[in-house]
């Protein structure tokens, strides 16, 4: 089975995005340091050293896209999913922060619900019911956090 292994790199110091990571391996006892090597091409390599490795937040491709806009989803997304109540036709708007737990991608409800977190993967099955799109990120959208009145 082939599948598609791509990360993203916060850069907590800086406080900047580095994106498009691909050619994740570890590599193990040089200088008695272990050094994770995240490759963006072939000549152009990101080399984070283990005692530096804190200010850096690695976070992984969920493998899901956004249906209308094919974006890729990222650990650290926040999704916004909308839709029309069928009893009031209110609008009514829910956000998710992407996050890897408990062996799986899960959408943890910002806010509050009866009905909790859930799988990304429901969100994407289900979003020809809603308008599903990626509003911005954990990290340079902190304010997409808080919890909307």
């Amino acid at each position: 089975m082939n599948r598609e292994i791509r990360f993203r790199i916060w850069n907590k110091k800086n406080q900047e995005m580095i994106s498009n990571m691909q050619n994740f391996k570890f590599i193990e006892s040089i200088n008695s340091r272990t050094f994770l090597r995240l490759g963006v091409n072939e000549n152009n390599n990101f080399i984070v050293c283990a005692e530096h490795a804190d200010d850096y937040e690695i976070l992984q491709y969920t493998e899901e896209v956004v249906p209308c806009t094919g974006e890729m989803i990222f650990e650290g997304d926040i999704l916004e999913q909308s839709y029309s109540s069928p009893l009031n036709n209110e609008r009514i708007i829910k956000r998710y922060l992407i996050c890897f737990e408990d062996a799986c991608f899960k959408a943890k409800l910002i806010g509050h619900s009866p009905y909790g977190d859930t799988h990304l993967y429901f969100i994407i099955a289900n979003s020809k019911y809603f308008d599903t799109k990626i509003i911005g990120d954990a990290y340079r959208n902190p304010e997409l956090l808080e919890v909307q009145q």
